[in-house]
């Protein structure tokens, strides 16, 4: 189920992302779609979702938007 970020950012685009967790070897060991109106946006509800998570991926299609660490360390994708 995706979770929609509508509530929380009020009505405007919204693009849809994945949000992958992964484990202590990089594996991914959860994914959920979300969709949200920026990559900032999407970035913020991926961290309150994922809270407890080692590690997780932000991606909206090919593109990798962000990498979040459990540290709450944000790391942006800077090859557009």
């Amino acid at each position: 189920m995706a979770i929609n970020a509508l509530a929380i950012w009020g009505w405007c685009s919204m693009a849809d992302y994945r949000v992958y967790s992964l484990d202590e070897f990089g594996k991914i060991n959860y994914a959920e779609g979300i969709s949200a109106p920026s990559d900032t946006a999407a970035i913020a509800l991926a961290r309150e979702i994922r809270a407890n998570a080692r590690k997780c991926e932000i991606w909206q299609g090919r593109r990798l938007v962000a990498t979040v660490a459990g540290s709450g360390v944000v790391q942006l994708d800077t090859q557009r």
